[in-house]
């Protein structure tokens, strides 16, 4: 799931005016989903991607399962703001504008071909808090 909804999530920002500069990054501070340049901006973009089968369709709509968005925990952000930390020393990255966004992206059914997709602009900041 985590691959097909990173390949979703980058045509998604690719449509946005988004270039996807690398997936899944390693960087001492930890691992990026997608690496982004946003065109229009300069900005780079680290992309947190959070792909889910709906929880209705698989378990029944009584239950209660886990959101993409409600998957960025407290440890998750910081994690983030350390990845963004450690991108900014690469000298690839260096002296440009970074953000943190957070793309989610839900299938209906498992062969669900047409996912709903969210993206959350600038979602964790450098305190590590959601937006």
């Amino acid at each position: 799931m985590g691959v097909r909804g990173e390949r979703a999530a980058s045509r998604f920002l690719k449509k946005l005016g988004c270039r996807t500069l690398a997936r899944n990054l390693q960087t001492p501070g930890g691992e990026a989903d997608l690496v982004c340049l946003e065109r229009r901006t300069g900005t780079v973009v680290l992309v947190e991607v959070k792909a889910r089968v709906s929880a209705e369709s698989e378990t029944g709509p009584s239950s209660r399962a886990i959101s993409p968005a409600e998957a960025i925990n407290a440890d998750k952000r910081r994690r983030l703001v350390r990845t963004a930390q450690s991108l900014q020393k690469l000298p690839r990255f260096r002296n440009r504008p970074i953000r943190i966004d957070v793309v989610t992206v839900e299938y209906a059914h498992a062969a669900d071909r047409s996912p709903t997709i969210r993206h959350y602009v600038n979602a964790v900041t450098g305190a590590g808090r959601l937006r």
